[in-house]
């Protein structure tokens, strides 16, 4: 039982930042229709793992 535990924290952990990764991704794909997909691959993956940075942040402040 003490080694299940842990684990399903770590699920209900990781599900949230994949929540807002999502968004992250919805966000740059308006962003790219504003910019008329000019943005290159790496500033967009810059993007992203900037707002899973913000994301996981959130979460350490929050536990």
């Amino acid at each position: 039982m003490t080694k299940r535990k842990p684990i399903r924290k770590n699920r209900s952990i990781s599900i949230s930042p994949m929540i807002t990764l999502r968004g992250a991704l919805n966000e740059q794909a308006a962003i790219k229709k504003d910019m008329g997909n000019s943005i290159n691959f790496a500033a967009r993956d810059f993007i992203i793992a900037s707002l899973a940075i913000k994301a996981i942040a959130e979460l350490k402040i929050r536990h």
